[in-house]
């Protein structure tokens, strides 16, 4: 995996397993996980995601979800879940809806 090597102020940490995530998921993954997150558009979602904070970056087509002070899960957004699509689907780019 190559990141960037200069850490992007108020980058949270990734913990290794959402690291592993993007670099399958994201449709770009040649800035960090953490990069993307600060450039990222937080999203308010329901059901199973009520209790992590979200964000969407739409370069990479991934959701980032921050958990425990670390993003925790990179999720595709042409890969999701049935229930984690109802719940964020309002934030999504048209061609996702």
């Amino acid at each position: 995996m190559s990141f960037e090597t200069e850490p992007v102020q108020d980058s949270p940490p990734v913990t290794s397993h959402a690291a592993l995530q993007w670099h399958d998921r994201a449709t770009d993954p040649s800035v960090s996980p953490g990069t993307a997150w600060v450039h990222a558009q937080r999203v308010d979602a329901s059901g199973p995601l009520i209790n992590v904070e979200i964000r969407l970056h739409r370069e990479s087509q991934t959701l980032l979800l921050f958990d425990a002070g670390s993003i925790t899960t990179v999720l595709a957004l042409d890969e999701l879940r049935e229930d984690v699509y109802h719940a964020v689907k309002h934030a999504l780019p048209e061609d996702h809806e």
